[in-house]
């Protein structure tokens, strides 16, 4: 199998390497100076291009080219990262690789392209409308007839909360666009005016091979995104013991989304609502693994790595593969800890012995250490256990309450 994988990523290009994979891989600017490279394993691969960046119309045909004089004979690309898919689909056009290709992209970094093939199939989502520059906002009279207030306006190709925000009268709407700080990953300063659906924010993520799930879960976040600070970030996986039927619904729901996109195989992170009426609302779903704490979670809970069980989709392989849980028990959730005065020297955090001796700790991981400069956004995650769901979310207030990251000058 010749497989051509963007971004860096070292535990899944190892798995691809160790299987026999022909691979062969493509680097961006970010992954070269901030990435880590390991410059050996990548030694074991037939091929290494670096671009700028995945944007690069230029430097991307430019691999595919080669790659076709080369005769690579590449038979999947496959994007770790948000923000290497539309060049990942780029690429699957240009070789003429089925699957991911570049309309399929747009349908999962576009949010607008997103909600028109969901309303084609059928599927209950945010009412929306788009904004084709963000200089120029529409009357809020036309939002509140064609959407509604509140309204959540968003970056078309953003992730996550970048440069979304919640707007709950007409008369803020001019003021808090005109407002809006795009971060330098955003490229496209177009937006997306969105129904702001009220209930439960659930996500599910999974590993797909030819339209079935290799693995399956469902999260959810404690409270509404956009009502928690920037960087605390943090879910709780449900007990398909107790939630076995909203699962199924979510499980249902997905398979919708996928035959409305065009996603058959591979990693997915799906976000969603269910309404105080119980009925499952589409929100966006991503050709990748749920970001923050999500892979450690699923580790410590079910023992499955799923960086490794995407790598055994890629060369064909079906049986999940096992790694060492960590007894994290059915009642498992991941949160980040960002800093509570924001960027800067790190002053004070929690140490590695005091979040070893707490009982509902599973795994810590620190991003920064006391005397560094950080950003301030991601420096602590923890995976936090119980023994019911009621007593892991007392866990997840109580440890966001006790284990602060503090900054200054």
């Amino acid at each position: 199998m010749s497989i051509l994988f963007c971004k860096w990523e070292p535990v899944v290009i190892r798995a691809l390497l160790d299987a026999g994979a022909r691979l062969h891989v493509v680097l961006d600017q970010w992954d070269v100076r901030f990435g880590d490279v390991d410059r050996a394993l990548l030694a074991r691969a037939e091929g290494v291009y670096e671009v700028r960046d995945f944007d690069s119309v230029e430097q991307l045909s430019a691999v595919a080219v080669d790659l076709r004089l080369r005769d690579a004979g590449i038979r999947r690309v496959a994007s770790f990262a948000e923000f290497s898919q539309y060049g990942a689909g780029l690429l699957a056009e240009l070789l003429g690789v089925p699957g991911g290709t570049l309309s399929q992209a747009v349908a999962t970094r576009d949010k607008r392209e997103m909600k028109r093939r969901y309303r084609a199939a059928g599927i209950r989502c945010a009412r929306s409308m788009s904004v084709p520059d963000a200089r120029a906002v529409p009357d809020p009279a036309e939002v509140a007839e064609t959407v509604g207030f509140p309204v959540v306006v968003k970056p078309v190709s953003g992730m996550g909360a970048m440069a979304t925000v919640r707007v709950d009268r007409p008369e803020d709407l001019r003021t808090v666009v005109d407002g809006l700080v795009f971060p330098p990953e955003v490229i496209s300063h177009q937006l997306i005016i969105e129904e702001y659906v009220t209930g439960e924010e659930l996500h599910a993520d999974a590993v797909w091979s030819d339209g079935a799930p290799m693995y399956f879960t469902v999260g959810r976040y404690p409270r509404p995104r956009l009502s928690v600070p920037p960087g605390e970030e943090g879910s709780l996986l449900l007990d398909a013991a107790d939630h076995g039927k909203l699962i199924d619904r979510a499980k249902e729901l997905h398979r919708a989304v996928n035959a409305a996109i065009g996603i058959s195989s591979g990693p997915t992170h799906f976000e969603f609502f269910r309404t105080s009426a119980d009925e499952l609302v589409a929100s966006e779903v991503a050709t990748r693994f749920g970001g923050g704490p999500l892979l450690d979670m699923v580790r410590c809970r079910d023992g499955v790595d799923l960086r490794l069980l995407w790598a055994d989709e890629l060369v064909g392989r079906s049986v999940t593969r096992r790694v060492a849980q960590r007894g994290g028990g059915p009642h498992v959730a991941g949160i980040n800890i960002p800093a509570s005065g924001g960027g800067g020297r790190v002053l004070s955090m929690p140490t590695a012995a005091e979040l070893d001796a707490d009982p509902h700790v599973v795994e810590h991981r620190a991003l920064c250490a006391v005397g560094e400069e950080t950003h301030g956004l991601w420096c602590l995650m923890l995976i936090l256990r119980a023994d019911s769901e009621t007593e892991l979310r007392d866990v997840v207030e109580a440890a966001r309450r006790r284990y602060v990251v503090r900054t200054g000058e």
